[in-house]
């Protein structure tokens, strides 16, 4: 309905105003998780707020576009504020700026200065809350959302003379912010540079001044990158005012990135109406400004109307791709194929679905099949997809693996592989590019039986510029030594191949030449592009390196090292090494490294040092670091070394997990292990701080975890009559109340304590606890069963609200599929409530055929619930 609303105010705008009320009268004010911005793309929500400002409906047009984040809304608004503006109505500009988010800083700011502009003298209280607007507390994560908006507002002020009070106190406060940066040790200044080109671009023979603003601002840009971009601007802008000539005043546009959409035909097959109602509302938009009415309904219509039921999800074909290669290559093969094609199909040229080259390994597919799917690849430009940001990762790696052996077609590969995108040239170190070269090269090396091929690689690799990426054959350069290691790769191993390469000499018994390539690696070298040198003084040395600090990289192959088995001397002098590498001063990167450290330790077997290092370490918000994962860490260790676990020790690590430096979050993530196996070591030592881990939680319901895990090692140790008391109490605390953290501590805890087959009654009712959790993990809840509890798992769903039945289900099916486990998929499906459960469940069973080697029955249901044709 609310698709429909806006698609038809945007075609009809004499008829918007009718349906839009009635569709925000019928809603709750608090049915803010009706988003827009999930269903509608931003241009056609911009046409149908247009259509209701123009019908008289300003208040009902901020109240539906309010409804989306505020990211979203607040450029709407923005957009709508100087639409009115530029109608001459300020009065309806300042309320469409009322209901702009204070989160939406460059928006509010943006817009509020726009006011004060067209107010001339009378709007100068504008043009000074603008500036407060960008910066307003609170201050989002370090400041640098502050900056850009800053920078977007210096856009926005650039009619302005540079010494004005607003212009200069903005540029004022991103100093101020720059400031809180490094004081972070936080090198970002992405929105500084933008800050700087804008100031650059509004310098004009009449205004020189903003050129002072823009100078000022690149000295404190510290990223190479957006600093000479800066740069670049602040020539231009040289030149621009000693040639006489006046500045355009022109507005980056800050407009949503386009994404292109689905073709319509494709769209008619996509089963998810979020995914069709956004790609079409696009191409309705397109239709829109073309004036071309037939092709908009017909958009609004493939939006509307149902899609083909049973759609199989992208993480289930590659399932099932995954299961086949148990089953056949030949088939697997065949259904890489199939996959390739429809999700093409289906989703335009987005590419093939994340995780699709590794799922085709998985199923080891190989040969010419593989290497028929990598020319396609290559064909279709598929070889630059990216499947994550951070930490980089593309398909370079799969695609080498599956061409190697194919010397044509390794280096035709390796050829498209180097070649750069639009985005690359601008930014040519960018870790995607490096993931993709390095990653391609390491997997073309797994099929390499020597060194013989590397000569072609390395040809290829030095005409691209990026000779370095031939470290990623770390394991076949590394027994050559350190130093013919470093003539390959062009003089010098760098990051990120250089961790893997330190970690390869260890392993090659080099772990001297491994300690100096780690060190080296704490200096990051990269060769300087062209444009840079040529920002060089005459006369002044133009390198062709530059060095910078990289204390991260370094640790990073000193924890490489200690994965390899060294002898107790080496083991010695790593810990020393690392004590002494450098590191950043703020919090967080202390807190990491703290945490490295103490694993270091451990390693050495020095477990005293870890308890110190644990003992003085504060929260650290980067995930997984803090002290409660150093405390399991010792735990674990401690678990492995039952001879060391003194109560002392034990002690300590209760100790460190019950302190004010631990949160609860953290808390509930290790407790109820860690209560349970320094139970087994040390039962009177946890039996005497479990008052003191209850204290950590607010809620009864997550003091449970605690007591969860003292039940189970009441159960372990053989004492079912205070196990079966302690989970009575469990069950006690948390009934008719929420478990803030993971209920599913619960299940880890009744399966140590072997409550299936011990109180199969106690069992059913831990398993009634599942929707108890804030955001229940079925998929993690059931991979903390043991055999025995999933097996007794489908009988005990009908206790539970469907939905927690329906995802416990899928879950468990899931895990059936995975361990080709067809009787155990298949009673997963008895209390399916609907065809598409049916559906999806039929699914997880074809994939549990395939891998338990039944092809025939795997396909034919496979093309029941919708996997292939």
């Amino acid at each position: 309905r609310l698709f429909a609303t806006v698609a038809l105010g945007a075609l009809f705008p004499a008829a918007a105003g009718a349906p839009a009320r009635a569709l925000e009268d019928a809603l709750a004010a608090s049915t803010m998780r009706l988003d827009w911005s999930r269903l509608v793309e931003q241009p056609l929500m911009r046409a149908f707020a247009e259509a209701l400002v123009d019908a008289g409906e300003l208040a009902l047009a901020k109240a539906l576009v309010g409804r989306a984040w505020y990211g979203q809304a607040g450029f709407v608004l923005e957009r709508l504020v100087a639409r009115a503006l530029e109608a001459g109505d300020a009065t309806d500009a300042r309320a469409l700026f009322e209901g702009i988010s204070d989160m939406a800083k460059a928006d509010r700011a943006a817009a509020r200065a726009r006011m004060g502009l067209a107010a001339g003298p009378d709007g100068e209280a504008d043009l000074h809350a603008a500036v407060a607007h960008a910066h307003a507390e609170p201050i989002i994560e370090n400041g640098g959302e502050e900056v850009e908006a800053l920078a977007r507002l210096l856009e926005v002020l650039a009619p302005l003379p540079p010494e004005h009070p607003a212009v200069e106190a903005a540029v004022r406060a991103i100093g101020a912010l720059v400031d809180r940066f490094l004081a972070q040790k936080d090198q970002r200044s992405h929105g500084t540079g933008l800050a700087a080109e804008a100031c650059a671009r509004a310098a004009r023979p009449d205004a020189p001044g903003w050129l002072d603003h823009a100078r000022a601002l690149a000295r404190i840009t510290h990223h190479p990158e957006p600093k000479a971009a800066a740069e670049e601007a602040i020539a231009a802008a040289a030149q621009r005012l000693e040639a006489g000539e006046a500045a355009t005043l022109e507005e980056r546009s800050h407009a949503p990135v386009r994404l292109e959409p689905a073709p319509l035909e494709a769209l008619r097959q996509e089963e998810h109406f979020a995914q069709r109602a956004r790609d079409a509302s696009t191409h309705l938009a397109d239709a829109l400004a073309a004036g071309d009415l037939e092709a908009a309904l017909g958009a609004l219509r493939v939006a509307i109307e149902p899609g083909p039921a049973g759609t199989p999800e992208a993480d289930e074909q590659l399932r099932y791709l995954a299961a086949l290669g148990a089953a056949s290559g030949e088939a697997a093969a065949a259904y890489a194929r199939h996959v390739m094609e429809t999700f093409r199909w289906r989703s335009g040229a987005r590419g093939v679905p994340k995780g699709y080259w590794d799922a085709v390994l998985e199923a080891g597919v190989g040969g010419e099949d593989g290497r028929a799917l990598v020319r396609e690849a290559i064909g279709l430009g598929l070889h630059f997809q990216i499947e994550n940001n951070m930490p980089a990762k593309t398909v370079g790696r799969p695609l080498g693996v599956l061409a190697g052996g194919d010397p044509e077609l390794e280096e035709a590969l390796l050829r498209a592989i180097v070649e750069k995108t639009d985005h690359e040239k601008k930014h040519p170190g960018h870790a995607t590019r490096i993931d993709r070269i390095g990653g391609c090269v390491a997997g073309l090396a797994e099929h390499a039986a020597g060194p013989e091929r590397l000569e072609a690689w390395a040809a290829i690799l030095e005409e691209a510029d990026e000779l370095a990426r031939l470290a990623g054959v770390a394991k076949m350069l590394a027994p050559l030594g350190l130093e013919e290691a470093r003539r390959c790769c062009g003089g010098a191993i760098v990051r990120p191949e250089g961790v893997a390469m330190a970690k390869a000499l260890a392993e090659a018994g080099r772990f001297e030449e491994a300690l100096e390539l780690a060190e080296a690696l704490g200096t990051h070298r990269r060769r300087r592009s062209a444009a840079e040198k040529s920002r060089d003084a005459p006369g002044e040395p133009s390198p062709d390196w530059k060095e910078s600090p990289d204390p991260r990289t370094q640790r990073a192959a000193l924890l490489a090292i200690a994965e390899v088995k060294l002898g107790a001397k080496e083991r010695k002098k790593l810990v020393a090494r690392f004590e002494k590498a450098p590191r950043a001063r703020d919090r967080d990167s202390q807190g990491v490294y703290k945490h490295q450290l103490g694993e270091v330790l451990l390693g050495a077997g020095d477990v005293d040092r870890a308890l110190k290092v644990l003992a003085k370490m504060k929260d650290c918000r980067v995930a997984g670091r803090g002290p409660a994962y150093l405390a399991r860490a010792v735990e674990r260790w401690l678990a492995a070394h039952p001879e060391e676990a003194s109560p002392e020790r034990v002690g300590a690590v209760l100790e460190a997990l019950a302190s004010k430096r631990v949160i609860a979050q953290c808390l509930a993530d290790v407790v109820h292990e860690s209560v349970r196996q320094l139970a087994a070591l040390a039962p009177a030592e946890v039996e005497a701080r479990l008052g003191a881990l209850r204290g950590q939680f607010r809620g009864s319901g997550d003091q449970a975890l605690v007591d969860a895990g003292w039940a189970a090692a009441l159960y372990e140790a053989g004492d079912e009559a205070r196990g079966q008391a302690a989970f009575e109490g469990v069950l006690e605390k948390v009934r008719g109340t929420r478990i803030h953290f993971w209920s599913e501590a619960l299940f880890s805890a009744a399966t140590a304590a072997g409550l299936v087959e011990k109180a199969p009654e106690l069992f059913a009712r831990v398993i009634e606890t599942f929707p108890l959790g804030r955001y229940p993990n079925a998929h993690d809840a059931v991979g903390r069963l043991d055999d025995a509890g999933r097996r007794a798992l489908p009988g005990l769903l009908e206790r539970l609200p469907a939905p927690s039945a329906e995802a416990l289900r899928l879950a468990l099916a899931r895990h059936a599929g995975e361990h080709g486990d067809a009787a155990l998929a298949l009673a997963a499906m008895e209390g399916a409530s609907s065809a598409s459960e049916v559906d999806r469940l039929g699914r997880r069973l074809a994939c549990a055929l395939a891998r338990g080697g039944a092809l025939e029955e795997a396909r034919a249901v496979a093309r029941e619930a919708g996997l292939a044709r």
